[in-house]
């Protein structure tokens, strides 16, 4: 018998979102300046870098404190530059932590990963980099 968790499935939904909301960069770009805005990006791209290099280890140390914190890390940055594909995949094994299925987190993690990849692909594109 074959069990699908139903976080699987709303991530499974969610991965069917636009990758990078444009519009969220523009206006991040307006409030801020468009050469800040670049920087933020390019921050972001660092950090993210980072942060999958952590998110790796994590999973496969099976570290489910610091799994589930830079899920949450993950989930505010990539809300704060338009990575909505990212943000959703990252909120979702978040809330699986929260809820105590570690191992439903860990399960998820391949697709985050690939997500994360994409997303740095995207958003290089975007700011020239």
């Amino acid at each position: 018998m074959i069990t699908i968790n139903a976080t699987f499935l709303i991530m499974l939904e969610r991965s069917e979102t636009v990758l990078i909301n444009p519009q969220a960069i523009e206006s991040l770009r307006e409030s801020i300046s468009p050469e800040r805005s670049t920087e933020v990006l390019q921050e972001f791209l660092s950090l993210l870098e980072e942060q999958l290099g952590l998110l790796k280890q994590s999973f496969q140390d099976r570290q489910n404190t610091e799994f589930q914190r830079l899920c949450h890390n993950i989930t505010s940055s990539a809300g704060m530059v338009g990575a909505v594909r990212l943000q959703n995949m990252a909120y979702d094994i978040e809330i699986t932590c929260e809820n105590g299925d570690y191992e439903g987190a860990f399960n998820m993690a391949d697709t985050l990963m690939s997500c994360i990849d994409e997303s740095l692909v995207a958003i290089k594109k975007y700011v020239g980099s």
